[in-house]
């Protein structure tokens, strides 16, 4: 392929030969081998040998992209900040960087820091055990009274005490009843002799009580009674009717068996927060009535009306009052909680029971929670202010002035979560900053924003 040939011509008969040129073919006919194989480190090398006349050359091959990673955690992610992973070529030595992003849950621990009781809210605190960030939550009083009890009237034979019972840490009290003994214990003294005509009196004083009681004593003379018992009734003793058979003459002696009272069945017409309502009661036996008044429902506050993003179900506590001025039980109603876990408005809808009827609704606001405050540096015009982030906000709303009461400050949002780091440019050297930071949430197209953190810092 690269040299002439020849080609002798012989006559067969005579001898007589001569020579003519063959030309060259000019085409090699290459067999390819790489004797080098390329590496992200190193040029790799061909070799092209012509199988004709075994004439051969080599050409360069590029270094190859296949980079053989190791990947080492050079700062480990928490639940307040982010963490880095370095990714290095074994073979060449070429190494970048990827962002591990902080895990933003935090683990928390909990401890009763402030036992309650039913005269003071307790308290609950939680501290992160990655990151040491804490907050507390109230605990509802308890229902644990320790009363004492005092009779503050004795009952008596013919008349109820009344026992007060009086918590020793609180002072909530109530009453109690003590039955009347019943049964009285008489002296009795003639006060009007009988005569056979006309009857005598005996008057019969308790000890106990004092009641008096008069019995007429029969004249013993020639008339000849009959008598006839009559039972107790709801408001009046029983007694017996005595009754001459032959002229008349009648009178009355009680016995000692009290009236039985009323025997009342009630009826309630709820009230609501429109109107009072009514509690009717009526005897089943002879059928007397009264009436009580219910107060109409006042008002229905929460126990507060802002509280933080914790992640959990918030349920603030409900006080209902009536037109009166008294506190209605959870007798009187029911609570549901609604939108009370996620960041926005929640709902507590307030349904009356037994002697009110109707419902409330009242409303309170889930905030992100409060942006916790890492470093602040200052250069010549300039400061550095760094955050830490957090969790479940879309980002943070920052302020910075000369004045402490942020008059004409300037506002800077920040639409990205992860963003914890904000430096101020072109600011008056010598002249004190005042900085604050929010974080909020973007909840049906209304900004939901946190309580400010604030500091001051001196430019330089």
């Amino acid at each position: 392929c690269g040299a002439d040939g020849v080609m002798t011509h012989k006559c067969d008969i005579c001898g007589e030969e001569y020579t003519t040129v063959i030309p060259a073919t000019g085409d090699h006919q290459y067999d390819e081998k790489v004797t080098k194989n390329p590496t992200c480190a190193e040029l790799g090398e061909m070799t092209y040998t012509c199988k004709v006349c075994g004439y051969s050359y080599t050409e360069e091959l590029a270094k190859t992209d296949d980079h053989r990673y190791s990947d080492i955690i050079t700062t480990a992610a928490t639940c307040g900040a982010d963490g880095l992973m370095t990714h290095k070529c074994d073979i060449c030595g070429e190494e970048y960087t990827t962002v591990i992003p902080a895990t933003g849950d935090h683990q928390y621990d909990e401890k009763v820091t402030k036992n309650p009781t039913c005269a003071e809210l307790g308290e609950m605190t939680y501290t992160c055990k990655v990151c040491g960030y804490s907050y507390t939550e109230e605990l509802a009083k308890t229902d644990d009274h320790q009363y004492s009890d005092v009779i503050t009237t004795a009952a008596t034979c013919g008349a109820d005490g009344v026992m007060t019972h009086k918590c020793d840490i609180c002072g909530e009290e109530y009453t109690t009843v003590i039955p009347a003994t019943g049964d009285h214990k008489y002296e009795s003294v003639i006060t009007k002799q009988a005569t056979c005509m006309e009857s005598g009196i005996a008057t019969l004083t308790c000890k106990e009580c004092g009641i008096v009681v008069k019995e007429e004593i029969p004249a013993i003379g020639t008339h000849s009674y009959d008598a006839v018992y009559n039972a107790p009734t709801c408001i009046d003793h029983g007694y017996y009717r005595y009754t001459c058979k032959v002229c008349g003459d009648s009178y009355i002696v009680e016995t000692n068996e009290p009236a039985t009272g009323h025997e009342f069945v009630k009826t309630v017409k709820p009230a609501s927060g429109a109107k009072a309502g009514l509690t009717i009661y009526t005897c089943s036996v002879c059928g007397e009535k009264y009436t009580t008044p219910i107060a109409k429902v006042k008002s229905a506050t929460l126990s507060q009306t802002r509280f933080f993003y914790s992640g959990k179900n918030i349920t603030p506590l409900v006080k209902v009052v009536d037109a009166n001025g008294n506190v209605l039980t959870t007798a009187h109603y029911t609570v549901n909680y609604k939108n009370n876990k996620a960041i926005g408005t929640g709902v507590v809808v307030i349904k009356f029971r037994g002697n009110y009827t109707g419902t409330m609704t009242r409303y309170f606001n889930i905030i992100p929670k409060n942006v916790g405050l890492s470093n602040r540096s200052s250069s010549k015009g300039q400061i550095k202010f760094t955050w830490g982030i957090v969790g479940n906000c879309d980002g943070y709303q920052l302020q910075y002035s000369t004045n402490s009461n942020f008059k004409s400050a300037k506002t800077i949002n920040i639409n990205n979560r992860d963003t914890c780091v904000q430096l101020f440019k072109n600011l008056k050297s010598g002249s004190t900053y005042y900085i604050r930071i929010r974080a909020f949430k973007i909840v049906n197209n209304t900004k939901v924003v946190g309580n400010w953190s604030a500091c001051s810092i001196k430019c330089k």
